[in-house]
């Protein structure tokens, strides 16, 4: 080698250059790092939902939670804890896992659980285990002429604040201040008189709503006895009305009972009347069974027997129609006799009409029919 180094003084100067430009260089470039660069498979979930307890905060945050996490690829375990209003999932995986395409799988399924949740619910911090998360230094801070709560004062709102903004500081926390709070002592005695006098305030309330109530009561009492007098002028009513419609209906009956004489009496002049006629026409039929049976009839007496039987034939036609009209104003009678036809003056009216027309067609055929018997 020394030999080497005597032949060959450039090869080792040039050598030796580059040795020192690299460990310059890399001087420069090296940060100073209290832990190595390790990424840790671990991720933590940390879920706020204020106000509820942690059995509501299982079921709704917790559980999906872990549901939906489990379903990531190369996941080793899911552990969780519920407590009040705070959900923690903590994710292992297997190690070689490339973590940073795995929080935006992560980001992904939160994003897929939001819409479900309510809107007191925060949104889910992802925390992933490294150690550049450590504190990097931790100091003390005092300073003459300051007392404990003014030396917090300027470390919370001046210290920490510049040391924030220095370059590569990430975060700085503050530990070991004084808190400062303010005690307030009630008077027994003014508490005691205020509450008296708010005692004597809502009596008077009290005795005011008191005498409205009764003053209420006996509105109430009055309305009721009103009511009862107004149900008894109303029973007395409908019961007077039920008297006035229950005589009217007996008038009615008894009107329907004379019209009903009236009818009979004219159905027995009908029937007066047609056993008249029946015994006219069986006077008829012998004269005419007489001419029948006459074995010597010259041309004239047949002649007057083919009158005789045309007339024969129009006392029959006539007699049948007159049986026809006698059973259409029967039944007109017992049509006029029923309450629904009864009650309705336009179909009386109707029914009249046409009975008065049958009874003036009747005595046509009876005339008739005794011009006819003679």
């Amino acid at each position: 080698m020394p030999k080497f180094s005597v032949k060959k003084p450039l090869t080792v100067f040039v050598a030796v250059l580059a040795i020192v430009v690299l460990g310059v260089v890399a001087y420069l470039k090296m940060t100073p790092d209290l832990m190595p660069n390790m990424d840790f498979p671990y991720v933590i979930l940390v879920t706020t939902d204020p106000g509820a307890s942690p059995e509501t905060v299982e079921a709704d945050i917790t559980k999906p939670l872990e549901q939906s996490m489990a379903t990531l690829d190369r996941i080793k375990n899911v552990t969780s804890s519920s407590m009040d209003s705070v959900s923690m999932v903590v994710l292992e995986f297997e190690q070689g896992v490339n973590m940073d395409s795995t929080g935006v799988d992560i980001q992904q399924k939160i994003a897929a659980l939001q819409g479900s949740w309510d809107d007191s619910v925060g949104t889910p911090y992802v925390l992933k285990i490294n150690p550049a998360m450590l504190p990097v230094e931790i100091a003390a801070v005092s300073r003459e002429g300051m007392d404990v709560a003014e030396l917090s004062e300027f470390v919370e709102k001046t210290l920490a604040g510049k040391l924030e903004g220095i370059t590569g500081v990430a975060s700085v926390s503050v530990g070991g201040v004084l808190q400062r709070q303010m005690n307030v002592i009630l008077s027994q005695e003014k508490l005691d008189a205020l509450s008296a006098k708010l005692a004597a305030a809502v009596n008077g309330q009290l005795d005011a709503a008191q005498a409205q109530l009764e003053q209420t009561r006996s509105q109430l009492l009055e309305a009721k006895s009103a009511i009862r007098t107004a149900e008894e002028n109303a029973v007395t009513q409908a019961a007077t009305r039920a008297l006035e419609s229950l005589r009217d209906s007996l008038r009615q009956m008894d009107a329907r009972k004379t019209q009903l004489q009236e009818k009979l009496n004219e159905l027995q002049a009908v029937l007066q009347r047609k056993a008249e006629l029946d015994a006219k026409k069986a006077v008829y039929d012998a004269r005419i069974a007489a001419v029948e049976n006459d074995p010597l009839l010259t041309q004239e007496q047949k002649e007057e027997q083919a009158r005789l039987r045309k007339r024969q034939n129009d006392l029959k036609k006539t007699e049948e129609r007159i049986g026809v009209l006698e059973t259409r104003n029967g039944k007109i009678d017992e049509l006029m006799m029923q309450e629904e036809v009864y009650t309705n003056s336009v179909k009386c009216q109707e029914l009249a009409k046409e009975k008065a027309a049958n009874e003036a067609e009747l005595e046509e055929l009876y005339e008739k029919w005794e011009e006819l018997a003679e």
